[in-house]
């Protein structure tokens, strides 16, 4: 490859699916070696202890038992013992599918090749980020059995997602979102068991890294995704009682916080519960904000944002399978401040952002 713009010319939506994989032949012939994203020792909720390793279990609205225990990401601290900044890369609705899918939309046929475009972007990152957060609908139309066992044995979307996100430069933590599940067609259980075996990860879940807390959430948890509920509706983010309550604890420790979901809080239920000040999640990011100082979210594909509304800034960040630049990266300290390294590259609500350069620390528009 002779240059970031022919890199970028090869691997726009624009260009035929078939194209752009011989041009990713082309230009991403090492792969980089695959790194553990699951984080480090799991902790009971608030215990700060990161070298004790214990389990909280709650009971989830769907009727599984979920693992909410926190986690800490790898050490960030200097050798003085302080605590260096982290910077981490905030992208979404990746879509990959199958050797299954029968349909012909070209921005599923190329969601496997646009991924691994978006892992070759970030090694071009110097310094390398610490750690991504992708914001779900990590896999698309995933379900072609309900027998474990296959998964195992035949590729499928989840297989090859995972091995893409293994290969990324730094720890890659999920959020599942609507696609990652198969409601009403597949148990939710069935689903979890899934997230387990391919990203080592429970349904909701929260890790700690840099003087942070990072909030996974889960709006597929709620009776909104329980197809025997009255208002059962997955088009619409919910995530049931013992997820916002467990949410509301984790914003009421002085921890600087970011709440990632899948679901912006403007397509998320109302009145799910009837627990005061947590009746929804937008009630309770409202009326508890607590520490909680960002929000980021998918689902919508486009970029969007929502200043205050919600306790916190709310970024809607548009998806990988329309264009390889649509992530964020941020840069978080340690005294509880934070700086959006190159929000100047969105093009606010449309699926595209622009091409920069990151491999001289600072962010910049590419030549």
């Amino acid at each position: 490859m002779s240059s970031d713009a022919v890199h970028r010319a090869c691997f726009r939506l624009t260009a035929l699916p078939l194209v752009a994989l011989g041009a990713l032949a082309a230009c991403t012939s090492n792969l980089a070696e695959a790194v553990d994203g699951g984080g480090a020792d799991e902790q009971d909720q608030g215990d700060e202890a990161a070298d004790t390793e214990s389990d909280t279990e709650s009971e989830s609205d769907t009727g599984t038992t979920e693992d909410t225990s926190s986690e800490t990401a790898e050490d960030t601290s200097s050798e003085t013992g302080e605590p260096d900044s982290i910077r981490v890369v905030f992208f979404a609705d990746t879509h990959v599918v199958g050797p299954t899918y029968q349909g012909d939309d070209p921005t599923l046929l190329g969601a496997e090749t646009q991924l691994d475009v978006v892992r070759w972007e970030l090694e071009q990152f110097d310094p390398a980020p610490d750690l991504a957060i992708l914001l779900g609908d990590i896999v698309h139309g995933a379900y072609p059995s309900q027998d474990a066992a296959y998964y195992q044995n035949n590729p499928n979307a989840f297989a090859i997602a995972d091995e893409l996100l293994e290969g990324f430069p730094c720890p890659v933590y999920p959020v599942f979102g609507d696609n990652d599940y198969d409601v009403p067609d597949v148990p939710q259980a069935f689903s979890h068991t899934l997230f387990a075996q391919f990203f080592a990860k429970d349904p909701y879940y929260a890790f700690e890294a840099g003087g942070w807390r990072f909030v996974v959430t889960n709006g597929s948890s709620g009776t909104t995704f329980q197809p025997q509920a009255v208002d059962f509706d997955p088009s619409i983010g919910s995530y049931g009682e013992a997820q916002l309550n467990w949410v509301a604890d984790q914003l009421d420790d002085g921890i600087p916080t970011v709440l990632t979901s899948h679901f912006p809080m403007n397509r998320t239920a109302l009145d799910e519960t009837e627990t005061p000040g947590a009746t929804d999640m937008a009630t309770l990011l409202t009326t508890n904000t607590g520490s909680l100082e960002l929000i980021f979210a998918g689902h919508g594909e486009l970029w969007s944002t929502i200043p205050d509304e919600y306790g916190a800034p709310m970024y809607q960040v548009g998806a990988t399978r329309y264009d390889t630049d649509n992530f964020l990266l941020v840069e978080f300290f340690p005294d509880g401040s934070y700086e959006l390294l190159d929000i100047d590259k969105v093009q606010w609500n449309t699926p595209n952002a622009d091409h920069w350069d990151y491999s001289n620390g600072t962010p910049v528009p590419a030549e």
